[in-house]
Parts: structure tokens; C-alpha cells; sequence
């Protein structure tokens, strides 16, 4: 899927448990606010998707999604992601822009289908924010119903949340070190920068700032303000941390196409000067 103007639907892109490989590039997903399943109680109700993702091997690169977020009676008022992750596998989600989604993404499986498998994917190069965005990643482990979730990684993204409610990463349901590793990434919330359940150690070369930490820090991580350009630019400014704190290259480029060098900084953007 290639250069496409998706709105109003309850999954902009719907990538089914059966498709492999699949590539969803360049596209513009707008307003996809429409709930396919709203029921009063219980923990069922489901859309507001930019992409929703069940299949295996996606590559999801270079698309801008926004407006995903609607209104749901079992999700605090409110529900919806811009990619949401239940089922699928070793897929691998970079260089997207996400913008006033209720959350960036949240991933799940189904734990009474032995082939409801969620492992391995990858999360990079990505920029996160708006003021209607309450969360960045949400993941979870055996103890959810939803889980477990493995192998997820997140690496080099820029997150800014400014929502009073805003929560950078969550993860729980007896979360480890083998369900999610967080890399030279720049998070910022104004709730919660993170929450992990105890035990939890998979954090390297990451800048947080804003909110309560309800995780501890790697020895490589800086809690400082990453400096920001704006509340919707997240191109970094002269002097921060997030300079030249990295030290893998993932990917050629960053989100902006700009060239990613010997030296790598952490999140989405690598600063030009």
C-alpha cells in the first residue's frame, strides 16, 4: 500500500492475521475515528485505528497518521492508536509520524489461540506527540489477558506529551526484560514518563524527562530536558543530552531524511547544527 489518503475509518489499514509481508508506505491516515465495537462494560470495545496490525513481516515506514481517537465507555472515556499491534510478528514499524492519535501503540495477543502469537517486533525512528495524545508505547506480559507480548524493541523514537493524562511507555502484566527493551530513545510525558513492573531493567542510552518515573533508569540513561525545538517539533536544539548519546546506528537516516553519521544521537531526529 503505497500513497494513499485514508479517513473515517474504524482501521485506516487493516493488515489480516494471514498477510506476510506486507508494506504500507507513504500513506496519510486521517481521522480514523470510528469505533467498530463500542458495548457498555467489560474490556471489548475496539477501533480508532490508524493501522491495525495482525500479520507477520510488515514493514510500516514513512506514513503520517493522525486524528486516530474516539470515544470508548471501557477505555477511559477514550480509545484509539495510531498503529495498534495485536497478533502480529516480527514486524518492523520506523520513520512515522504520529500526531493527536489518543495513543502511538499499544500491543496484544491472544492468549487462548496457540497460534495468537506476538513476538519480535521492532520500533524505530519514529515521532510521537500532540496534545491529545495520551500514550506512547503499551505493552504487557503473561499476567494480562492480552499478553504475553515478547521480544519488542524500541529504539531511536522522539515521544513529547503534553496531556495532563500522558504516559510515555507502560509496561506490566508481569513485564521482564524479555518483553520490551527500550534504546536511545527521547522520551517526554507530563503524567508519567514510564511505568515497568519491578525487575524490569531493559533501558540503554535513553533521555527522559517530565513526570513520575515509576521504572529506574539504566546507568546510560539521562533524566534531563531534551530540548525540544517545539511541543510539535522534536528536532532537537543545541546542547542536548540527546547528542551523541547513541552508539549503534540502526538506520541510514532519521525521520526527517537526514543522514544518520558516525555520531548517533538518541530519538528520531539527529541534530543538524
Amino acid at each position: 500500500m503505497l500513497s494513499n489518503y485514508v479517513t473515517g475509518a474504524g482501521a485506516g489499514v487493516y493488515i489480516a492475521p494471514s498477510a506476510d509481508g506486507t508494506e504500507v508506505t507513504q500513506n496519510d491516515l486521517v481521522d480514523n475515528n470510528h469505533m467498530t465495537r463500542v458495548t457498555p462494560g467489560g474490556s471489548d470495545d475496539s477501533g480508532a485505528f490508524g493501522i491495525l496490525v495482525q500479520g507477520n513481516g510488515s514493514d510500516i515506514g514513512w506514513n503520517r497518521i493522525s486524528g486516530s481517537i474516539a470515544v470508548s465507555d471501557d477505555f477511559g472515556g477514550l480509545d484509539g492508536a495510531a498503529i495498534e499491534l495485536f497478533y502480529g510478528s516480527d514486524n518492523i514499524i520506523h520513520h512515522n509520524i504520529s500526531e493527536d492519535n489518543e495513543s502511538f501503540t499499544e500491543l496484544g495477543t491472544y492468549r487462548d489461540d496457540p497460534d495468537g502469537v506476538s513476538r519480535d517486533n521492532v520500533y524505530e525512528y519514529n515521532a510521537v506527540f500532540g496534545p491529545k495524545t495520551r500514550g506512547g508505547i503499551v505493552t504487557r506480559d503473561a499476567e494480562d489477558q492480552n499478553g504475553p507480548v515478547t521480544g519488542t524493541v524500541f529504539r531511536n523514537n522522539s515521544i513529547r506529551l503534553s496531556n495532563a493524562e500522558s504516559e510515555g511507555f507502560v509496561c506490566y502484566g508481569g513485564c521482564t526484560d524479555r518483553t520490551l527493551t527500550l534504546t536511545q530513545n527521547v522520551i517526554q510525558a507530563a503524567l508519567k514518563v514510564g511505568y515497568a513492573d519491578d525487575g524490569w531493567t531493559a533501558t540503554d542510552h535513553n533521555v527522559f524527562f517530565g513526570g513520575r518515573r515509576q521504572f529506574t533508569p539504566g546507568t546510560t540513561d539521562k533524566v534531563a530536558d531534551p530540548k525540544f525545538t517545539s511541543a510539535t517539533n522534536l528536532v532537537l536544539k543545541t546542547g542536548s543530552p540527546a547528542i551523541g548519546l547513541g552508539t549503534t546506528k540502526y538506520a541510514d537516516i532519521d525521520v526527517d531524511g537526514n543522514p544518520v553519521g558516525t555520531r548517533v544521537d538518541a530519538g528520531a531526529y539527529q541534530f543538524t547544527p
